[in-house]
């Protein structure tokens, strides 16, 4: 059994830190900005890397742009450690001079807690079988199956600065996670090109006084 993590930073096990077609097409015609978020980007990149490293991740693909990236993990407590330290490197990362006014960038507080800060990042993550093959000509580990999809399905789901993850994912994970974690239950939805309806859990690191709960 793998976690499957998808990212992306708007809309990351899938993860995206650019989100939908609009995202990308405004970094595409950006004008004196393309620079800059290509270097918000690559940094994005070594700060996933970095993090998938410590929490035993193996990166299977990332998109041309940078903005989509897709992880599987040994076992799905690691997934939803990878998720959080993201979401925490993205309050203290160095943004590029500038970039924090960029469009695809926000900044949000909470209470006087900063919660979001540069790129919109989104990460799903499901837990399940996936078939694994190694690709001959770049030497590299290529996973397929239905967690991959959904990952993917539920990253573009997440709001901003938030990992979500299937109940599946959630109920591997919860006995290894301890306190350090609250989790909100969302109830089940149906997802675009997912046949099954999926209960979804949005996760985050524990604040003084929190605990987990549940929202019918």
């Amino acid at each position: 059994m793998r976690a499957a993590a998808v990212a992306s930073a708007v809309n990351l096990a899938a993860c995206r830190p650019l989100g939908g077609a609009g995202e990308v097409a405004s970094l595409e015609t950006a004008v004196g900005g393309v620079g800059m978020v290509r270097e918000a980007l690559d940094l994005f990149g070594d700060m996933a890397q970095e993090a998938a490293s410590r929490h035993g991740g193996y990166v299977v693909a990332s998109s041309a742009d940078g903005g989509h990236w897709v992880l599987v993990f040994g076992c799905a407590e690691a997934a939803v450690g990878w998720g959080l330290d993201m979401l925490q490197a993205m309050l203290t990362a160095e943004w590029p001079d500038g970039f924090l006014e960029h469009e695809l960038t926000e900044e949000a507080w909470e209470g006087g807690v900063l919660i979001e800060r540069g790129l919109r990042l989104r990460i799903g993550v499901d837990y399940g079988r996936a078939m694994v093959r190694l690709v001959p000509r770049s030497g590299r580990l290529d996973y397929v199956g239905r967690p991959m999809n959904r990952a993917a399905r539920i990253a573009a789901k997440a709001k901003a600065a938030s990992v979500l993850m299937s109940g599946a994912a959630w109920s591997a994970a919860r006995p290894a996670l301890g306190s350090g974690v609250a989790a909100t239950n969302l109830g089940t939805m149906q997802l675009k090109g997912v046949k099954e309806q999926l209960e979804l859990w949005e996760v985050r690191t524990c604040g003084t006084g929190d605990a987990e709960h549940y929202v019918e």
